[in-house]
């Protein structure tokens, strides 16, 4: 019976293979190893059996190693299945700002709730930031942190006239 082997990696000068048929002991690994070895181009070829896989160490083109085997009759390469499809997958930030905007929406929907409709969360935070800036200017620190929170203030304001 020929070995089933999968190209699990291939790089210059290097191949893994793992034996993908049933398990019969060492048999198939040896004879596969030993057919590998026989090649003039193959270096080394080191042996797992834990893992089923065999480490071929060569010079010259993979591709042309991998249908000596095939020609030899010491495997047939087989495809492993395809990486099963990520679905529409959200970053831990996505996740994050949609549970920041959840919040600010259920805290503008108390405030307007509080007010009777009459103040949003919007007017609160202008309202907020012309506060800070007079405690700031207050304290002696006018520039630049108290014409910053105005600055940032009359933005806001600007942004709630247009919608």
């Amino acid at each position: 019976m020929i070995a089933r082997v999968e190209l699990r990696h291939m790089s210059r000068g290097r191949l893994r293979l793992h034996l993908s048929g049933p398990n019969d002991g060492r048999g198939s690994l040896s004879r596969v190893a030993g057919g590998l070895e026989d090649n003039p181009k193959v270096s080394r070829v080191s042996v797992n059996p834990i893992t089923r896989t065999l480490l071929v160490l060569h010079e010259g083109d993979a591709q042309e190693l991998l249908a000596y085997g095939e020609h030899q009759k010491l495997f047939s390469l087989v495809r492993p299945p395809p990486p099963a499809p990520v679905r529409n997958p959200v970053r831990p930030s996505q996740r994050l700002v949609a549970a920041i905007s959840d919040g600010m929406k259920s805290l503008d929907d108390g405030v307007m709730t509080s007010s009777r409709g009459k103040v949003d969360l919007p007017s609160v935070a202008i309202a907020a930031l012309f506060g800070a800036a007079v405690w700031r200017a207050r304290g002696g620190s006018l520039l630049p942190s108290a014409v910053s929170l105005v600055s940032i203030a009359f933005g806001m304001l600007g942004m709630k006239r247009r919608t």
